[in-house]
């Protein structure tokens, strides 16, 4: 129901969730070096999770909802 995110050093940015087919879920504004996003209403399968900082840092995930 939630994923947590954890990224030593990261200011603010972007939380971005996309589907397999590219389309944009949502996308969230973060800040600090942790945070916690409820992802319970999405539909099980599989997405990518995108976080992306305001310094230009950024990394790529699998996520997977059952």
């Amino acid at each position: 129901n939630l994923i947590h995110v954890e990224v030593p050093g990261f200011n603010t940015g972007t939380l971005s969730i996309v589907d397999l087919v590219g389309r944009h879920i949502r996308t969230v504004s973060v800040s600090g070096s942790k945070f916690t996003h409820y992802v319970s209403d999405l539909k099980a399968g599989m997405y990518f999770v995108s976080i992306k900082s305001d310094e230009g840092y950024a990394f790529t995930k699998q996520l997977v909802v059952q």
